[in-house]
């Protein structure tokens, strides 16, 4: 068993609404050149403030173009007929392999990566994330999203990673400055264009561990305030049910 076999299922309704995790940076609409610079950041600030990613099941929304379901997804049974090697939502490998066990089949994992890159003109958000700020209540302003998160996704990107890395020793830390662009697109086999990315990675330095200090600090205020929120909230329902016992039986009988 994978040690990330416990790593929480995906939750459409938090994934809408939250805030407090950074947007995945879009590349739908970027060309060559474009990209960011930013500061590393720990990708858990409370629990493991050294450790400058996270490791997740890759799930994919649903196209209705190609008729694919939503789905977190799973690496084809080896050796199939219909040579695939491409990872599948769980719903087509049920379908096309009805025969194998789902529960044995490969998950596809992915790196992800999150990042200050002071940006306060909402570039690189998706179109759908900007639509779901705006139906926030209150509206969230873009200006204040200044935080970039990147999977590690596709043979590029993940060379040009581990490349990046090694002078640095080989490790995501949190302070290293990343810049992440496209070099380049290229045609590839299916009709489209494949993003060729360039990545160079610099060692931390006081100002930039100062800026993940000043995170972890940030994230502790915000949790120690929703606990004391929480605690207030729970003194109050508890004092009202107290409040309520005996309260209408009248005075003792002595």
């Amino acid at each position: 068993m994978s040690e990330y076999d416990d790593e929480p299922e995906y939750d459409k309704y938090e994934a809408s609404i939250n805030t407090n995790v950074a947007p995945v940076v879009s590349w739908k609409k970027s060309d060559a050149g474009d990209g960011f610079t930013g500061i590393l950041l720990p990708a858990d600030p409370l629990k493991r403030p050294d450790k400058g990613y996270a490791i997740r099941r890759e799930y994919k929304q649903a196209n209705p173009k190609e008729n694919q379901a939503a789905g977190f997804t799973v690496w084809p049974p080896k050796n199939n007929v219909e040579d695939i090697s491409r990872p599948v939502v769980e719903s087509e490998f049920r379908k096309r392999w009805p025969e194998e066990d789902l529960s044995e089949a490969r998950k596809v994992w992915q790196y992800h990566y999150t990042l200050e890159t002071g940006l306060t003109d909402g570039s690189l958000l998706s179109g759908p994330y900007r639509e779901r700020m705006k139906e926030m209540d209150p509206p969230v302003d873009l200006a204040t999203i200044t935080q970039r998160r990147i999977i590690e996704q596709g043979k590029s990107l993940t060379d040009e990673i581990a490349a990046a890395l090694k002078p640095v020793g080989r490790k995501p830390v949190p302070g290293q400055t990343w810049s992440v662009s496209i070099e380049k697109k290229v045609p590839n086999e299916y009709g489209g264009e494949t993003s060729i990315y360039k990545v160079v990675i610099t060692a931390p330095t006081a100002e930039t561990r100062a800026v993940v200090a000043a995170y972890v600090e940030a994230a502790k205020a915000k949790a120690a305030e929703e606990a004391a929120a929480a605690g207030e909230a729970e003194d109050a329902a508890n004092g009202e049910k107290f409040a309520n016992v005996g309260g209408d039986e009248g005075p003792p009988p002595f």
